[in-house]
C-alpha cells in the first residue's frame, strides 16, 4: 500500500468572497473595503442599531406595563384588605 500524496506546501482554505452578498467579511482584518461593501457595512450597522433601539424601546415599554399592572394588582389587593368594594 503507498501512502497518500502531500503536497509540497500546506494548503490554506480560505472561505471565497462574493462582494455581491451583503455581510460577507473581508478576508483579512488588513483588507481595503470596496465603495459598495463599505455602504454594505454602513448599512448594515445602521440597521443594527436601528434593531437594538426598538428592541431596547420594547423592553422598556414591557417593563413599564408590567410595573403599571403590578401596582394596580397591589392597589386592588389593598383595597379588598379593607373590605371596601
Amino acid at each position: 500500500m503507498r501512502p497518500g500524496r502531500r503536497p509540497a506546501r500546506p494548503e490554506h482554505h480560505t472561505l471565497p468572497i462574493d462582494c455581491d452578498e451583503p455581510g460577507t467579511p473581508p478576508k483579512s482584518l488588513g483588507q481595503k473595503l470596496t465603495g459598495k461593501q463599505e455602504e454594505q457595512l454602513e448599512s448594515s450597522v445602521r440597521q443594527l442599531a436601528e434593531k437594538i433601539v426598538v428592541a431596547q424601546w420594547k423592553a422598556k415599554k414591557k417593563k413599564e406595563e408590567e410595573e403599571a399592572a403590578a401596582a394596580k394588582a397591589a392597589q386592588g389587593t389593598w383595597v379588598d384588605d379593607m373590605g371596601v368594594d
